[in-house]
C-alpha cells in the first residue's frame, strides 16, 4: 500500500495555498509498488519502463514538459540585479463536461523553489515566490480555456523549479478527478517525489517559457464477477490503470479507481469505484477486490481478474481500456475472473455498510 498523494509530493490544497505542497496525512489506496504474483512467489521483471525520458515541447498531451518560448518577451525584473520569469500554459486538449467541478474553472497554484523535490526537506521548502488565482476569496476563478499567464519577479536565482497545480471546481484535500499539473514529469505514470522540472532564469532579464498542464481524468470502473468468492465477497475494491498487459515489476500505474467496500456476495450484482487516470492510454485495468480486507496488492482470498494461460499471469485482453484523447471522463466495466486461494487465517469479518 501507498499513500495516494506523495505521488506527487502534494496533499493539503487551502484557499490561501500556503499548504498547497505540504506533507501529506495517510488516506491510502492500493498501488502495486512491484507486481507480485498470485501464488507469492518472486515478480517476473520488465524491460519496459513504460515511457522514456522527459520530452522537451510536446502538445500538451501529458508530459509536463517546459520548453524556451521565443515568442513575445517577458518584461525584465523590477530589480535588475534578479530574474523575472514568465509562464504560457498549455493544457492538454480536453473536453470540459457541464458539471461545476469538471468545466475548466477553479483555482491555481504555482510555486517556485530552488530544488526540484522540495516535499524532501524537512518541514517543506520555502518557495521563492507564488502565484494563486484567485488571489484573495471571492476573486476571479483561474479558466484553463483562456488561460491565464503566470509571473514570478524578484526571482535570485539562475535556475528554478516551477510546480503548478489547477484544481477544477471545489478543492479537495488531495487530488482527484480535475486536478492538474504543470512542471512534472507524468509520462511514466504516477510516481513518489516526481521531481520538478527546471527552468534557467537570467538575472537583469526576464524568462518566457511554455509549460504544458495535464489533468487527472475522472476514471469510472462497473466492477462485477463471474466466479465465486473464497470468503462473503465484500471488502475494499480498487482498479488499476497500468501500462502494460503481463503482471510485472516496473509495469507503471497510471490511474486508480476504488471505492472503500463493495458488496459481491450475491450472483449478478456489480459495484462501481470512481478515480482518476492521466494520460490518453490505452491502459489495462487490474480489479482487486480485498475480501478479508488483509491488503497489499493481489492478497489470499481475494477476487481480481488474471489470465493465467501462459507462463506468468497477464491482465485479460477484455480488460483494455481505450478512450478518446481529450475525453475528461472515462468509463469502463471489467469482472472478477480470478478467485485467489487462502491459507489458513481468521474467517471473512468484513462487511459492508
Amino acid at each position: 500500500m501507498r499513500r495516494l498523494a506523495p505521488l506527487f509530493g502534494v496533499c493539503a490544497l487551502s484557499s490561501g495555498a500556503v499548504g498547497l505542497f505540504a506533507a501529506c496525512g495517510t488516506d491510502e489506496v492500493v498501488i502495486p509498488p512491484a507486481a507480485i504474483a498470485v501464488d507469492g512467489s518472486p515478480p517476473p521483471t520488465s524491460d519496459s519502463g513504460g515511457g522514456g525520458d522527459a520530452s522537451v515541447g510536446g502538445d500538451g498531451g501529458g508530459d509536463g514538459a517546459v520548453v524556451v518560448d521565443s515568442g513575445k518577451p517577458c518584461p525584465p525584473p523590477t530589480d535588475p540585479t534578479k530574474a523575472a520569469l514568465c509562464i504560457d500554459l498549455i493544457p492538454e486538449k480536453i473536453q470540459f463536461e457541464a458539471a461545476p467541478d469538471l468545466d475548466g474553472r477553479g483555482y491555481l497554484a504555482a510555486y517556485a523553489y530552488d530544488s526540484p523535490q522540495p516535499d524532501n526537506d524537512a518541514g517543506g521548502a520555502t518557495p521563492l515566490g507564488a502565484v494563486t488565482i484567485p488571489a484573495s476569496e471571492g476573486g476571479a476563478e483561474a479558466d484553463l480555456r483562456a488561460p491565464p499567464e503566470l509571473r514570478f519577479d524578484g526571482l535570485d536565482k539562475n535556475r528554478v523549479f516551477v510546480r503548478v497545480a489547477f484544481v477544477d471546481g471545489r478543492i479537495q484535500r488531495e487530488p482527484e478527478a480535475g486536478w492538474w499539473f504543470g512542471g512534472v514529469d507524468l509520462s511514466k505514470g504516477l510516481r513518489e517525489n516526481i521531481p520538478i522540472q527546471g527552468i534557467d532564469v537570467k538575472k537583469g532579464e526576464g524568462t518566457r517559457v511554455a509549460m504544458t498542464l495535464t489533468a487527472l481524468r475522472r476514471l469510472q470502473v462497473t466492477v462485477a464477477r463471474s466466479v465465486l468468492p473464497v470468503g462473503n465477497g465484500q471488502g475494499p475494491l480498487a482498479v488499476t490503470a497500468l501500462s502494460q498487459q503481463n503482471i510485472a515489476a516496473g509495469n507503471d500505474v497510471f490511474g486508480v479507481s476504488s471505492t472503500e467496500c463493495a458488496n459481491l456476495s450475491a450472483p449478478g450484482t456489480s459495484a462501481k469505484t470512481t478515480g482518476f487516470v492521466v494520460g490518453k492510454g490505452a491502459y489495462f485495468l487490474l480489479p482487486v477486490l480485498d475480501d478479508f480486507g488483509a491488503g497489499g496488492f493481489i492478497p489470499q482470498g481475494s477476487l481480481t481478474a488474471l489470465d493465467q494461460s501462459g507462463a506468468t499471469p497477464k491482465i485479460p485482453a477484455a480488460n483494455k481500456v481505450t478512450y478518446a484523447s481529450d475525453a475528461y471522463v472515462v468509463t469502463a466495466g471489467v469482472t472478477l475472473t480470478t478467485s485467489v486461494p487462502r491459507v489458513g487465517g481468521p474467517p471473512d469479518g468484513v462487511t459492508c455498510p
